[in-house]
């Protein structure tokens, strides 16, 4: 559980040592897996201390990732992954409304399958 945890760290900091990376691509990096309602890792950040785009990132992540296989469960089609995250998830207070609003609106431009 550690190493899972710890994983976007150890990516930010491999991030950092390439010249082109910037500051804020480190800390959405290094954020994406922080959720609104504290719960995410590695610092267990809050709302407001989580930069926007680590927002959007961590949301279109947790729908790429609910779509793939896992030991404890099948793949989940796109839809249920976007209802999996985007509703159930987003009403738990992990997710930001806004954000996944935003994200919804912008992915439902292009059909499943296109």
């Amino acid at each position: 559980m550690w190493a899972i945890r710890n994983h976007s760290v150890h990516s930010a900091n491999l991030l950092e040592s390439a010249k082109s990376v910037t500051q804020t691509t480190l800390l959405v990096a290094y954020q994406m897996h922080e959720r609104c309602d504290g719960s995410g890792y590695p610092c267990g950040r809050r709302d407001t201390y989580i930069h926007p785009l680590a927002k959007i990132a961590g949301a279109a992540d947790s729908i790429v990732a609910a779509g793939g296989w896992r030991p404890h469960r099948p793949a989940l089609s796109l839809y249920e992954s976007m209802v999996k995250v985007a509703l159930m998830e987003t009403k738990r207070g992990r997710f930001d409304p806004d954000f996944i609003r935003a994200l919804l609106d912008y992915m439902s431009l292009f059909p499943i399958g296109s």
